[in-house]
């Protein structure tokens, strides 16, 4: 494994993520919605830190800043790691398994620089309202995120977020 340095948002994310129904409700997310995983919590976690809610602007920013490195490095392993779940023919399975759990390991440094990548283009943010509530803050984040994605949840979206957000605030 590569040395990474510390970071409170990657912290927070292996924490959320590491809980019970946390990684599936974010896959729910990803795969309906077509969201990055990364910029989802990283809305979680700027509340969670007491940000302010993004406007549209800054939430552009960030995705124009990470889309790139979102489509070109990370969904491709992604893509790699679940397609080497069915083997390959005439290759003995637990070769081809073997390599896909290497492959995995890289896919989340990956996504581990994509989430410093996140947090630099960010910057500090500004403080919100001491009276403002986190979940507020958050699902203020989610939903500017989510417009500037043309993202349209319905309600299993709205239950699944539901679940990550009482994981990722308490």
């Amino acid at each position: 494994m590569t040395s990474f340095p510390d970071h409170p948002f990657w912290t927070f994310s292996l924490e959320t993520y590491g809980r019970p129904g946390v990684p599936e409700a974010c896959l729910e997310l990803q795969d309906r919605l077509v969201i990055d995983v990364n910029l989802l919590l990283f809305c979680l976690w700027s509340a969670k830190v007491g940000r302010s809610a993004f406007d549209a602007i800054e939430m552009a920013d960030l995705i124009a800043e990470t889309e790139d490195w979102h489509e070109n490095v990370v969904k491709p392993l992604r893509k790699a790691r679940r397609r080497m779940k069915r083997g390959a023919n005439g290759v003995a399975l637990d070769l081809v398994l073997d390599v896909r759990k290497r492959l995995a390991a890289t896919e989340i440094e990956t996504e581990h620089l994509e989430q410093l990548l996140i947090a630099a283009v960010a910057g500090e943010g500004t403080p919100a309202p001491a009276d403002q509530p986190a979940e507020t803050v958050a699902r203020a984040n989610v939903a500017v995120y989510y417009d500037a994605i043309g993202a349209r949840p319905d309600s299993d979206d709205d239950a699944a977020l539901d679940r990550i957000l009482q994981t990722a605030l308490a």
